[in-house]
């Protein structure tokens, strides 16, 4: 009988084990594939339009990727492009969620990549709120949001986001809409003032299935501002 117990508790980690591998296999070749497709990331230089790119950083560091952990799962892990319209170049991240119970989940996320000979770190985290009750959730979230990026030599940037956002299917769509605001706090390193900036925004965007992964396109829409981001993601 021990045996027959230690036999399923090895096939059920072996099987766990496959599953883990198959997905880092999955998400090392979408990422390559995406480094290859994109080569030309954001080097957040500061040039005339200095607002206009620290806004974007403060939505690149607080971005929340809408992907919904479904309910037998436990994790979420995203990859994520994303731009603002008037910024040369894309800036990649990488997102892990984590749910913590029917309606709570937090989320952590970085970046960590090089342009023009400056080096960008970006680190954040975050949590999401669903209302209602386990028996009839809501279709609406809560986000909170908080993130920080490292310019070499340029600009330390602080950023805090809260946003609320709904739910709704249309066909074998999962659509999304909602409204938020970023607050930012910049340290220039080479200017002596520092920055200060609140961004209002609203946001739409979609989930959909593609060979297996759950693409999540969205965009914001605010002041001087225009976001967009590609979040490609899987659970386990």
């Amino acid at each position: 009988m021990k045996l027959k117990t230690y036999l399923i508790l090895l096939n059920q980690v072996n099987e766990a084990s496959f599953n883990i591998f198959k997905y880092v296999v999955r998400f090392t070749i979408l990422l390559l594939s995406v480094s290859l497709l994109f080569s030309q990331w954001s080097s957040f230089k500061l040039n005339n339009n200095i607002n206009s790119t620290f806004k974007y950083g403060g939505l690149f560091a607080t971005y929340n990727s809408p992907v919904e952990i479904r309910n037998d799962r436990r994790i979420a892990i995203s990859s994520s492009l994303n731009k603002e319209l008037s910024n040369d170049g894309f800036s990649p991240s990488i997102e892990s969620k984590i749910k913590i119970s029917w309606n709570l989940s937090i989320k952590g996320k970085m970046a960590n990549f090089s342009s023009d000979n400056r080096a960008i770190q970006m680190y954040g985290w975050g949590l999401t709120l669903k209302p209602g009750s386990i028996e009839e959730p809501s279709q609406w979230r809560i986000l909170f949001d908080s993130g920080r990026i490292n310019s070499n030599k340029q600009f330390r940037l602080s950023a805090m986001s809260v946003s609320i956002i709904k739910f709704f299917a249309w066909n074998n769509l999962k659509l999304n809409s909602g409204f938020g605001t970023n607050m930012v706090n910049v340290l220039s390193y080479n200017i002596s003032d520092n920055y200060d900036f609140q961004t209002n925004y609203v946001s739409f965007g979609l989930s959909t299935k593609l060979f297996g992964f759950v693409l999540s396109p969205q965009v914001l829409f605010g002041s001087k501002i225009n976001f967009i981001s590609i979040s490609i993601g899987d659970f386990f």
